[in-house]
């Protein structure tokens, strides 16, 4: 959180509630379907009750 909340101040966004976050972001973040952040990985029951919301 902090690294994001640092990429966005030096791009000279403030900081709110209803912050908006560039799409870069959200892909380097995404963990499920594809499992692109390393930081947080799924179990993989987790996986298997996250399908369970996909048609």
């Amino acid at each position: 959180m902090t690294k994001l909340v640092n990429e966005l101040k030096k791009r000279g966004v403030k900081i709110g509630i209803a912050t908006s976050v560039a799409k870069t972001y959200w892909k380097k973040a995404e963990i499920y379907p594809r499992s692109i952040n390393n930081k947080l990985e799924l179990t993989k029951e987790q996986v298997r009750l996250l399908k369970l919301f996909t048609s």
